[in-house]
């Protein structure tokens, strides 16, 4: 029987397996989709703090299929959060996007977005975006005091809020102030703004709606290393929650643990056919097929 202790797998440690799914929310993803951008989140925190991968991409890809089907067959594991049946079709689709396959399930056949951390340029273009914004509608809101001035008000877009780091909202809201400032010169006027400053608005706009334009393409496109790196360390992090939970919850079966654990990816393991991974497919639902 192989001994459990020397099956290691060369992953990111941590002092018990219990602190390792603590990582993972306790609250289970409702859909496939949910569970996708949980752990894509995860995946995106990990690198942006300077994580890398381990292991090779193929190594994993090669031990994801008997790793699902493990956690298919065995009920112990279920409950466990990270590797719930939405998880679990969530690596799966993962694994589809590396390998360009496509899968199953219609609703889950769009490209992952995964957007790169924002340039500094593109910060600075949000920032002032925001501010240009808020300064202009402060004023035009100082002209539209009392009641009967509260549609003007919604014209111009003055009750919204303006979340700072989305710059598609910002763009709109600059769009809204604009079209508004077209319409009702008199209160532009009252409010003390000038031609130039429309202009230098609406200059703002444009250069805004181009970086997240560009930003969107980066974030679908499959040659961006950081969308790839993104990818393979959603993988290893699913694994390393599968190793984890192994000891988690079959503490006390140890021929389990080693079982399991002989599935993971290692460094001296010859590379094998991916057999495992083509036999699986997930559902818009999240329930994994095994042909």
């Amino acid at each position: 029987m192989p001994n459990p202790q020397r099956l290691k797998l060369s992953l990111r440690s941590s002092s018990t397996p219990a602190l390792m799914l603590s990582a993972v929310s306790s609250r289970r993803p409702a859909t496939a989709s949910a569970a996708v951008e949980t752990l894509l989140s995860r995946a995106r925190d990990l690198c942006d703090e300077g994580s890398e991968p381990k292991l090779s991409v193929e190594r994993c890809l090669i031990a994801l299929g008997p790793v699902l089907k493990f956690i298919s067959g065995e009920r112990a594991l279920h409950a466990e959060v990270a590797l719930s049946r939405e998880m679990c079709g969530a690596v799966l689709r993962i694994a589809e996007e590396m390998q360009g396959q496509t899968p199953l399930a219609p609703k889950l056949r769009g490209p992952l977005t995964i957007s790169a951390p924002q340039s500094a340029r593109h910060g600075e273009t949000l920032r002032t975006g925001a501010l240009l914004l808020e300064a202009y509608r402060d004023a035009v809101r100082r002209t539209l005091r009392g009641s009967s001035n509260a549609g003007l008000r919604a014209e111009f877009g003055l009750g919204n809020s303006l979340p700072l780091g989305d710059g598609k909202k910002i763009a709109e809201g600059i769009a809204r102030f604009l079209h508004a400032a077209e319409r009702f010169p008199d209160c532009i006027r009252d409010a003390g703004l000038q031609p130039a400053q429309l202009l230098g608005l609406a200059a703002q706009e444009r250069v805004l709606r181009a970086l997240e334009t560009s930003a969107h393409q980066q974030s679908i496109a499959t040659e961006s290393h950081y969308r790839r790196k993104v990818l393979h360390l959603a993988l290893e992090y699913f694994l390393e929650r599968f190793q984890a939970a192994l000891h988690l919850h079959l503490v006390h079966q140890p021929s389990r643990i080693a079982e399991g654990l002989s599935l993971l990816p290692s460094h001296n393991r010859p590379t094998r056919p991916r057999s495992g991974l083509a036999a699986c497919q997930v559902t818009e639902s999240g329930r994994l097929i095994f042909s």
